[in-house]
């Protein structure tokens, strides 16, 4: 099958790229100089130009900027919303036409814990990744009785540049102290949950999906 994939040069973009190649599917997953989430520009240019047919739509390229209520700006507010949220619409929009003519195409936005478990500071990721969700819940909405799945996978602590990027040392350690399992979500995990829903799965659809050791659970 044909995937594509956003943010896939690192962390668990990264990982879920090498797991789908390793399953020999063809992973599409552009760079920032070929498609800048944060330019409605550059996406309307990158779709234009792109003609191969996809089944496979995964949502998850995202920024975790840290800014409180009274620090965020327009300006701060809108680049959050615009990479994690505003961006995979657009995306989800020019592929799910295809997915509606063919009446099959599976759908993974990667959400985050944070739509759950709140932290200072994260108010825009907070938002976005409640956005996200709402797009997984409206695509069953709006397109029931098609082989059309699309599901939240939302991960807690991920051993990852950007867990290192926001936190320090001290930081995770308290994290890893709440996390019932005891350590770090490992990348391979999500990227064999996503396989499961997009590849496996012909029942589980609409689900926002959390993989965070236990840590939504208390």
């Amino acid at each position: 099958m044909n995937v594509f994939l956003t943010g896939g040069s690192r962390g668990i973009g990264k990982e879920i790229k090498n797991f789908y190649e390793s399953k020999n599917h063809k992973v599409i997953c552009p760079n920032r100089n070929e498609l800048d989430l944060s330019d409605i520009n550059s996406i309307d240019n990158y779709l234009s130009n792109f003609n191969l047919p996809i089944d496979i739509l995964i949502n998850n390229a995202g920024i975790n900027d840290a800014y409180k209520i009274s620090e965020i700006d327009y300006l701060n507010l809108n680049k959050i919303l615009d990479t994690n949220f505003t961006s995979h619409l657009i995306i989800t929009k020019h592929f799910l036409k295809y997915f509606i003519d063919k009446k099959y195409g599976r759908i993974i936005n990667v959400g985050s814990v944070r739509t759950d478990i709140l932290k200072q500071g994260r108010l825009g990721y907070s938002i976005s990744k409640n956005c996200l969700h709402f797009l997984t819940k409206y695509i069953v909405l709006e397109n029931s009785g098609l082989d059309i799945l699309a599901n939240t996978i939302s991960p807690g602590y991920v051993e990852s540049d950007m867990l290192y990027k926001n936190n320090s040392i001290d930081e995770i350690n308290k994290m890893i102290s709440k996390i019932p399992l005891g350590f770090l979500c490992d990348p391979l995990e999500i990227a064999k949950l996503s396989y499961f829903l997009s590849i496996d799965n012909k029942y589980i659809t609409g689900q926002n999906i959390f993989i965070d050791g236990g840590l939504s659970a208390i």
